[in-house]
């Protein structure tokens, strides 16, 4: 009957169907197959009823590493603290570039105070702040700048030595006139100092090995009191006078003049994505700027006091400011928000964040001059 024919008609079509998709199959399959195990692998591999983890691809301990929160500065309380040094006016201080130890440039730089004894820097072990080393120089220092296993220190009487730490040997390079340096800053990849004193208002660079001059920037219109490089290199940030301004590195280039502040600017800090530049200043602001657009993000009142220092944490998340009345504010830099305040009873002139975390200060009296010392911040 029609009927049946129709249905073995549909029957075979589907039995024709099923075999073709069965040997398509077996066409395909062995292009997907793993290869057998060999004897060797099979003894390496896990048996297959346990899990096995992935094996970790770095080789550097997450412990030793800082996070995010190892920067979080509520709770500080002084850990350590330096003896007094020898008697000064000013204390300059850069951290050694692996943040174990620190060098101490202590200035008479009045006339009031006679030459100290030994005059030079002193390096200071973070783990041990009683027992620094002296390194004479035969002259008062005004500046430190730390680069790998070098230091370069200007003097008062505006010269710039190189230092050789393990060495013990100094070798003047360079000299900006007869007055104090006022300013230095290495370049990240160490090869470039940057450089300015009160006998001109033309910030220098210099190769940092031989002193030669590599650039001059313009003329600024006022004494340039600090000098400071975009963590890529390619920008230096000087501050005279009340302006801040950013410099294309290679050709000298004023990319932004930045005016905000009413007195002088003492210190430049970057944020390690060089996103953000921020300057304290002797009116006792801090202002964080957009370097690429110049624009104020945040404009940060700590204290009624001058400002000498600043320190941006290394996650970029914190900024510690220095006052001339011991005051410490450190803000969350995300924010805005003022997270902390430490206080020391000397005036602050040197901040400094180690990768571990903690805060270094350096400091001298407010009224008296009877030395400086160095203190350590951080948790318990």
């Amino acid at each position: 009957m029609p009927n049946r024919r129709v249905v073995f008609i549909l029957v075979l079509a589907s039995v024709m169907l099923a075999a073709c998709s069965l040997g398509m199959e077996q066409e395909v399959a062995p292009t997907a197959t793993m290869l057998p195990a060999t004897a060797t692998d099979q003894a390496t591999m896990p048996p297959a009823t346990e899990a096995s983890s992935p094996e970790p691809t770095d080789a550097v301990d997450p412990t030793a590493l800082p996070t995010a929160s190892s920067y979080d500065p509520r709770g500080f309380e002084e850990l350590a603290s330096s003896d007094r040094l020898f008697p000064a006016y000013s204390i300059d201080a850069d951290l050694g570039p692996a943040g174990h130890r620190m060098a101490a440039a202590i200035s008479t730089f009045s006339r009031d105070i006679e030459a100290v004894p030994n005059e030079g820097v002193m390096i200071l072990e973070l783990a041990d702040l009683t027992s620094p080393r002296e390194l004479p120089l035969g002259s008062p220092v005004a500046q430190v700048e730390w680069s790998g296993g070098r230091l370069f220190a200007g003097m008062e009487s505006g010269d710039i030595y190189r230092v050789e730490i393990d060495q013990g040997e100094a070798f003047p390079i360079a000299s900006l006139g007869d007055q104090h340096v006022s300013a230095l800053a290495v370049s990240p990849d160490g090869e470039r100092l940057a450089a300015a004193s009160f006998a001109t208002l033309r910030p220098v660079v210099l190769a940092a090995g031989s002193g030669e001059i590599m650039a001059e920037l313009p003329e600024h219109q006022d004494t340039i009191r600090a000098l400071a490089w975009s963590p890529d290199g390619t920008i230096l940030a000087s501050g005279a006078g009340n302006v801040l301004r950013l410099w294309q590195a290679e050709d000298q280039t004023l990319l932004q003049e930045l005016a905000g502040h009413e007195h002088f600017i003492y210190e430049v800090g970057w944020t390690p994505d060089g996103e953000l530049v921020a300057s304290a200043s002797e009116d006792g602001t801090i202002i964080v700027w957009r370097a690429a657009s110049g624009e104020q993000l945040f404009r940060l009142y700590p204290a009624e006091s001058n400002l000498r220092a600043l320190a941006i944490s290394p996650d970029g998340e914190y900024l510690a400011a220095g006052s001339n009345n011991g005051a410490i504010p450190i803000w969350n830099l995300i924010s805005g928000q003022l997270v902390e305040v430490l206080k020391d009873d000397w005036a602050i002139h040197s901040l400094f964040w180690t990768a571990d975390g903690r805060l270094v200060s350096a400091s001298i009296p407010v009224s008296v001059n009877q030395g400086g010392r160095v203190l350590i911040w951080g948790r318990p």
